[in-house]
């Protein structure tokens, strides 16, 4: 590893079909300057599992022990709901940087752990991929620079797929609406976060 690497944990970093999987994991070896050091699942011969699978050298089945390891610099929350609340389980509390990949239903910034944050000299985000996305950011560019004349009105006409008459079954806890997680608090987080 090298000096000036921010190094990870991932909570939620399964072998299988996770977000953090799909998503994270990829863009963090095509982005430079990380290293995963730990992860956490929910049982131990898991994170084993995932650890073998994504070479990181530690791996828990508690989510303490990530967010409490001096080898960690960051914690990124990337988990299924319905799970535990990540601001009275994971980092902020903890006095530990996170990077919160949830849905943002389920779970919203209160006051009290912005003051817990701030009290304890770290830093909390919450993750939204729209403003990411490589297309978005040309076409924001385009604008700024008055590639396309003035913008005086706008459409966000999208599709999402994974929520039709079918579903994934990974996406089923988006059913129940009490999980805090459906194409609102999803997709169209992402796409308007995209927009703006």
């Amino acid at each position: 590893m090298k000096q000036n690497n921010l190094r990870l944990g991932i909570i939620g970093l399964s072998s299988v079909d996770s977000w953090a999987a799909r998503a994270h994991v990829p863009a963090i070896k095509a982005a430079g300057g990380f290293a995963i050091e730990a992860l956490s699942v929910s049982n131990t011969a898991s994170a084993r599992s995932a650890a073998n699978h994504f070479c990181v050298p530690l791996f828990f089945g508690d989510h303490g022990s990530v967010v409490e390891h001096p080898n960690v610099d960051v914690v990124i929350v990337a988990v299924k709901v319905p799970s535990p609340s990540p601001d009275r389980d994971f980092g902020l509390e903890r006095g530990q940087n996170s990077l919160l990949r949830v849905a943002a239903g389920k779970w919203t910034f209160r006051s009290d752990r912005d003051a817990v944050a701030a009290h304890k000299a770290v830093r909390g985000f919450v993750g939204l991929q729209g403003r990411s996305s490589p297309a978005l950011r040309f076409v924001r560019d385009l604008i700024f620079k008055g590639g396309i004349g003035e913008v005086i009105s706008t459409t966000l006409v999208a599709y999402a797929g994974a929520w039709a008459d079918t579903i994934e079954s990974r996406l089923i806890c988006g059913l129940d609406h009490a999980n805090g997680v459906s194409m609102l608090t999803v997709q169209f987080d992402h796409a308007v976060d995209g927009l703006c």
